[in-house]
């Protein structure tokens, strides 16, 4: 109450400490993946609940079953051939002698810790509905692995997806349901090719469908697309 005085809905701030606790050695850490595979250590967090990240918005109304379904987690995603990730791993230029560690590759290296050949969901930049206790057993089953993903305070290439990872879980064990994610959110991220923004948002407008959209690190675009945004 003493940061938000006049608040009027119930907001907790969770520190890293809370979620690390047992393993506040690892502490600071400034690393997404690392940080989300603790997410399911929270004090309280309800058995059903829906991450999103800081530029993550929910633009339409949207309902229970837009999320769970039958106590199914709704994991908004397009399969992906492993193979076809391995290969544009493979090929992936190098900037300044290293190769980038992408979205696709954390989402690979989910489907590597658990054995999969085939395919893994590809998830976007929305909100992800999650079940806590899925994500307690697995990780109380794999301590080496979550210690794995949860030390490196600033990201490392073999770290995994955790949310990927656990919606591959899901769908092995029948916990989870997977719909297209094809019209369902907008991603926009600082381009310099002219338009770029304008006609994104006016396929936006066109989608009626959609429900969620993420502007990646809008501060760095020109304030004439943050004005259109």
């Amino acid at each position: 109450d003493g940061f938000f005085p006049s608040r009027t809905t119930q907001i907790e701030i969770v520190d890293h400490k809370v979620i690390y606790a047992g393993y506040e050695s690892c502490l600071p850490v400034f690393n997404s993946l690392s940080i989300e595979t603790m997410l399911w250590r929270i004090p309280d967090l309800s058995e059903h609940y829906v991450y999103l990240n800081d530029d993550f918005l929910i633009v339409s109304p949207v309902v229970e079953t837009d999320f769970f379904r039958d106590g199914k987690a709704v994991c908004y995603a397009e399969p992906f051939s492993v193979p076809f990730a391995r290969f544009v791993r493979a090929v992936k230029p190098r900037r300044k002698g290293h190769k980038i560690f992408g979205f696709k590759d954390s989402m690979l290296n989910a489907a590597d810790c658990l054995g999969e050949k085939r395919s893994f969901p590809y998830i976007g930049h929305i909100p992800l509905a999650m079940k806590k206790s899925l994500q307690e057993k697995f990780y109380n089953e794999h301590k080496e692995l979550m210690i794995s993903n949860m030390t490196p305070r600033f990201r490392e290439p073999h770290q995994f997806n955790p949310q990927a990872l656990y919606y591959m879980l899901g769908l092995r064990e029948g916990d989870c349901v997977m719909v297209p994610r094809k019209g369902k959110d907008l991603y926009l991220k600082p381009k310099k090719k002219d338009g770029y923004v304008a006609r994104k948002l006016a396929a936006f407008d066109k989608a009626d469908s959609a429900l969620f959209c993420c502007f990646n690190s809008l501060d760095y675009a020109s304030s004439e697309d943050q004005g259109l945004v």
